[in-house]
């Protein structure tokens, strides 16, 4: 899940679409970012679904540690539930406000892919422990 630095998204977000006149069109940046967070959450979704899979078969065919690691991955997602609050510095500016919002969808994904590995861990815990 290799994902850019987070200037370079940043750039590449405010750069995606342009006005007439050439200058960044930061409303549509916007609405970009907004179809970015709500594909995130969508991921977030099934995955807490798959996690509760995951925590039940290891509570009826592992130990008790086996629950450990959907159980982070759970408490990751949760954290895209927070709310990140602007500075007036942040806000000053259409392209500093867009580049805070930019920020924060940036780390909701980061949260989902860290999830995923925490996951897949979780798995690769239930499939040894299964032939252990």
């Amino acid at each position: 899940m290799p994902m850019a630095p987070l200037a370079t998204y940043q750039d590449a977000i405010v750069d995606r679409y342009k006005s007439p006149d050439g200058t960044p069109d930061y409303e549509r940046s916007w609405s970009y970012l907004d179809k970015i967070i709500a594909r995130e959450i969508g991921k977030a979704a099934g995955l807490l679904t798959f996690n509760a899979v995951l925590i039940v078969a290891a509570l009826t065919t592992g130990p008790w540690w086996s629950v450990i690691c959907p159980v982070v991955a759970c408490l990751v997602l949760l954290l895209l539930m927070g709310v990140s609050r602007e500075t007036p510095t942040d806000m000053a500016t259409p392209r500093t406000d867009c580049m805070a919002a930019s920020r924060t969808v940036w780390q909701g994904m980061s949260l989902v892919d860290i999830s995923i590995v925490i996951s897949a861990i979780g798995i690769l815990v239930l499939g040894v422990q299964r032939w252990v």
